[in-house]
């Protein structure tokens, strides 16, 4: 799962103020994706169905996924038109060859926040960014936001 996408919308609106965020392979709204499109119709609001989604990166074949959390999640969605107020920075990590959360839906959703978003690509990246190189690319990356938002709070 991703978590950082489900609370996204609702951080910046929260008591506790998000400095700034890092997605790394992120998708959104891919709970109501899974919801509609591919849980089967008679549970899709069956609280109790555990969803067996398919997945090469399990053992089993699969990740098992309440229903119930799918359906929790629908009061975290991103609009799917629109601006997007995020409150603070944000800095995405996608690979161009991520087949779980498309590059080019990450730009659109990107391109709809206002304020600092920057987009990094890595190149042949797949969704785990799991390699050395790309390891570090996230380390860099993450390092970068820390710099930049303690400035931000030195200056305030």
């Amino acid at each position: 799962m991703q978590p950082e996408t489900e609370w996204m919308r609702s951080s910046s609106s929260s008591r506790v103020r998000i400095a700034g965020i890092v997605g790394i392979g992120t998708g959104y709204n891919f709970t109501e994706r899974w919801l509609t499109g591919e849980v089967p119709k008679l549970h899709r609001e069956d609280n109790e169905y555990v969803y067996q989604r398919p997945s090469q990166y399990s053992e089993t074949g699969y990740y098992e996924v309440p229903v119930s959390m799918l359906l929790n999640s629908r009061e975290f969605l991103l609009p799917e038109t629109g601006r997007i107020e995020m409150g603070c920075p944000v800095t995405f990590v996608h690979g161009t060859m991520d087949t779980d959360s498309k590059y080019e839906t990450l730009v659109s959703l990107a391109e709809r926040i206002d304020g600092k978003v920057e987009v990094v690509t890595v190149e042949g990246g797949d969704h785990r960014l799991s390699s050395e190189e790309e390891l570090c690319v996230i380390e860099r990356v993450v390092k970068k936001m820390v710099n930049d938002v303690s400035r931000i709070n030195q200056t305030n």
